[in-house]
Formats: C-alpha cells, sequence, structure tokens
C-alpha cells in the first residue's frame, strides 16, 4: 500500500490514516523481526521438551509415527538393578526411555543458525550415546503430531506477541 503525501506550504504531510499505516506497518515490522530473533528459540526449546517427555514416556520416533522403543535385555535389566541408586528419577529398572542416569536427555541444547536451528547434545560424550542408543531407539526426531503441537504453541507466542506490540 503506497502512503499519500500532500504539501502545504512547502512540507510533506500525511493524512492521519496514512500515518495509521505507517505506524502499523512499523509495529508489524518488529514483531517479525522479534519473531525471527526470538521465535527460532522458542521452537527450538518446544522440540526439545517434547523429545524429552516422549522418550521418558518410552517412546520414539519412526517415520511420522511414535513407536514404542525397544525393550531392554534381560543383561542390562539385571544391571540396572544392581546400580537402582545410580539411577535417574524418570527411570526404572526395566523400562527402556533412555534415561539411566538422565544426563544425555538433560543435555539436549538448541543451537541457533542463519537458516534455523538445530538440535543437538551439550557434550560429545551425550552425542556418542545418543548416537549409539539412536540405532535400536530411535528419539531424535518429532512424529506428526509431535511438528503440529509445535505449530500450535508458536502460533500462541505469536499471538502473544503481536498483542504485546500492537497495544
Amino acid at each position: 500500500m503506497a502512503i499519500t503525501y500532500r504539501r502545504l506550504n512547502g512540507l510533506v504531510a500525511m493524512s492521519s490514516f496514512d500515518k495509521g499505516v505507517a505506524n502499523f506497518t512499523s509495529k508489524l515490522k518488529s514483531v517479525i523481526k522479534d519473531a525471527n530473533r526470538s521465535g527460532i528459540l522458542v521452537i527450538g526449546n518446544i522440540a526439545i521438551d517434547i523429545i524429552r517427555r516422549r522418550t521418558r514416556s518410552g517412546k520414539g520416533v519412526s517415520g511420522d509415527s511414535k513407536i514404542k522403543l525397544k525393550p531392554l535385555s534381560k543383561t542390562y535389566i539385571k544391571f540396572r538393578q544392581k546400580n537402582s541408586g545410580r539411577l535417574s528419577p524418570f527411570a526404572s529398572a526395566r523400562k527402556s526411555n533412555l534415561t539411566f542416569s538422565g544426563k544425555m536427555l538433560n543435555g539436549l541444547v538448541r543451537v541457533k543458525t542463519q537458516k534455523g536451528i538445530i538440535i543437538t547434545f551439550d557434550t560429545n560424550r551425550n552425542k556418542e550415546v545418543a548416537g549409539h542408543v539412536s540405532e535400536t531407539r530411535p528419539f531424535m526426531d518429532l512424529a506428526s503430531d509431535e511438528v503440529a503441537e509445535v505449530a500450535k504453541t508458536f502460533r500462541k507466542y505469536f499471538s502473544a506477541l503481536v498483542k504485546s506490540k500492537t497495544k
């Protein structure tokens, strides 16, 4: 939309409508800038939370669907029973949910890049463990309903951001 100007005594004046459009445009640009800057980090945090919750509940992802994680071996169950004092609060000796100590899932982080974000791990050790367990218990992805959850939550965030900038 073009903004019209009128000349008054050699000065350029905007109509009140045009001033309103310019003000709205400025606010909208501010919202978009903030959404681009902080919104991507919000999306990363939401994705990390979803991955943690789902995995702790004993589910992974294959394709677009959630799947039950592969059961623990009898040998590993015995190891976990003997070391029950070292189990994280989310773990039990028999449940397959990738939470023996809790360090790997707690080590999920988001890293901002020029094109978006990457969900990764805070240490090389956690990255190695994740690579190993992902071979038989895939968890580092989002199922289609989880992608929808991220989008829904981001829409709420964006709506609140618009309201805060356009008051």
